[in-house]
């Protein structure tokens, strides 16, 4: 206990000293660390720069760092890049490098004399902070030249470290790059959300709508977007939003959007499916991603576990998404035993945004679904198991009666706008204190089968019209 104090006080007493001498320091102070993505980046640079040191695991500082500097257009710095690369390969054995390398060696191979040069003049570094700065980008490099020595020097007989770990992340970080400028309008209105989100007080998030700016632009763009899956049933649509970059950055920002505009249960509807998947982001998680792939597919065809490892890129290690699913479930109460499935009566607009939906006792065929794994064998995401799920092909393989009436249930506007009487809807559903009292989020809407030889025509997926 003696000890961390003494190392407490001497780490303080290191800041105070650095933050007097060296004039930048104020500059990169953090001022407030619930607004997460600029406090981020201003207290990576304090690090970098020899302010303050940081008193996270090497793992969650890089974590931390990686997340904010992939935000898709968000502000890049060779100082910062630089320090990410020495933190992540801050280690004797290639072994505990390799895995967060798919991230940070993007950064690596980006490391410009001639950019940090122009970064230190921009930001009119002090003597000091270049002087940090240029010590700190020489050490990069000379660990970088370490961990790519070390991938090719590797042996191992089932895969090509070199191929898995720098040449394949750099091939996807420039596909990558080139999929950004072609989505560009999309990824820039992501985030310009994410940082509504970041920015909005923490007092209110939760407790009182907030408007977002971008929002209704951005359903309307996942409308387009997953109309383009019309015809297929809902498993495969499921299976593509959950392993699609630009579905997930679409949804992922209606997550957000809902959450804060106080369609809370429309949130967690769209989290819930974003949750079984892939977490997207920029250049450095499209590499994991990539690499990943790769050795699940080879593991398939050999049998030997592969070296590359899954949890760098979990849905819940999304920061802002993670905070917009805690807004959304502020004072929810969702309904236990799964989704709910009715056919519509009647709709009834209410005040808002909400739309009342009552349902019917009547019997229908719900169809049964077979899925079977394409061939050759191709990785999609991780299963809530933890083992992995292919890509696979969907039949119905068969129908069985369901009968039930469910309670009244408002729904968003924009949720319910492919909803009509006689279609059967499959619901999330929850309560809350205030009104609308009882809610509910359409996950699918379909015509339903009259007999074992029609088949049912979806209608919705996710509360977005397939048209």
């Amino acid at each position: 206990m003696v000890r961390g104090t003494l190392l407490a006080i001497l780490a303080v007493s290191i800041s105070a000293r650095a933050w007097a001498a060296n004039p930048d320091c104020d500059r990169f102070k953090v001022n407030d660390s619930a607004k997460y993505l600029e406090s981020s980046f201003n207290h990576s640079m304090s690090v970098a720069l020899g302010c303050e040191r940081n008193q996270a695991s090497r793992e969650r500082e890089i974590d931390t760092i990686g997340y904010v500097l992939d935000l898709p257009g968000g502000e890049q710095s060779q100082i910062i890049s630089a320090y990410y690369v020495v933190r992540c390969l801050d280690t004797d054995r290639m072994e505990d490098a390799k895995d967060p390398y798919l991230f940070c060696g993007y950064d690596a191979r980006r490391l410009n004399e001639k950019k940090l040069d122009a970064e230190i003049a921009e930001r009119k570094l002090s003597a000091e902070s270049a002087a940090t700065a240029r010590a700190l980008f020489k050490k990069a490099k000379d660990r970088d030249a370490w961990m790519v020595g070390e991938l090719t020097k590797s042996e191992d007989k089932h895969y090509d470290y070199k191929k898995l770990y720098v040449d394949l992340p750099e091939q996807t970080a420039v596909a990558w790059e080139k999929f950004y400028a072609d989505h560009k309008d999309v990824y820039d209105l992501g985030t310009a959300i994410e940082r509504q989100l970041s920015a909005t007080d923490l007092s209110h998030r939760g407790y009182q709508a907030i408007e977002v700016k971008g929002c209704d632009e951005m359903h309307k763009s996942f409308k387009d977007y997953l109309a383009k899956q019309s015809g297929k049933p809902a498993p495969e649509i499921a299976q593509f939003v959950q392993s699609d970059p630009l579905a997930f950055e679409m949804l992922s920002s209606i997550v957000a959007c809902d959450g804060l505009r106080g369609f809370k249960i429309d949130a967690v509807g769209a989290y819930n499916l974003l949750e079984k998947g892939r977490m997207w982001r920029g250049p450095r998680t499209a590499a994991y991603w990539a690499s990943l792939v790769e050795a699940k597919d080879t593991e398939a065809k050999v049998q030997f576990s592969p070296p590359v490892h899954k949890g760098y890129a979990e849905v819940d290690q999304h920061k802002l998404m993670h905070l917009a699913k805690e807004i959304a479930n502020t004072n929810l109460n969702l309904s236990y035993g799964g989704p709910a499935t009715a056919k519509v009566a009647a709709m009834k607009k209410l005040a808002d945004g909400w739309v009342e939906v009552t349902f019917k006792l009547e019997k229908w065929m719900e169809p049964d679904f077979e899925c079977v794994d394409i061939k050759p064998l191709h990785f999609n995401h991780w299963g809530q198991n933890g083992q992995p799920v292919w890509d696979w092909k969907c039949n119905v393989k068969g129908y069985h009666e369901e009968t039930k009436q469910e309670n009244p249930h408002a729904f968003s506007e924009l949720a319910s706008a492919g909803l009509k009487p006689g279609m059967v809807v499959k619901m999330l559903t929850a309560s809350q204190s205030k009104e609308p009292t009882s809610q509910a989020f359409p996950l699918e809407v379909s015509l339903p089968a009259k007999t074992k030889k029609d088949k049912p025509k979806l209608i919705s997926f996710s509360g977005i019209p397939l048209k």
